[in-house]
């Protein structure tokens, strides 16, 4: 069974929450994206920066992930449906 190990993360700019561009080998995923107000120094203006939650997979892993979680929403909708 595929387990997803989410870790702490942060970035300057906002990150997608499937990036399966960056690179030829892993597909990033994150969740809990939130903006977090960073104040002036004496060296750096106020800014913004994303905190979230990350977790990197293989290509192959995440095309499976990523079947089971429509198989999932299928067999609920229809569940629903019934």
């Amino acid at each position: 069974m595929l387990k997803i190990e989410w870790k702490d993360s942060e970035s300057m700019e906002r990150p997608a929450e499937v990036d399966e561009t960056s690179s030829a080998y892993v597909v990033y995923m994150r969740k809990d994206i939130a903006e977090v107000a960073v104040p002036a120094t004496d060296n750096a203006p106020a800014t913004v920066k994303y905190v979230y939650k990350e977790a990197v997979l293989t290509k192959a892993d995440y095309a499976l992930y990523a079947l089971a979680k429509q198989v999932a929403a299928e067999m609920l909708a229809a569940a629903q449906g019934a």
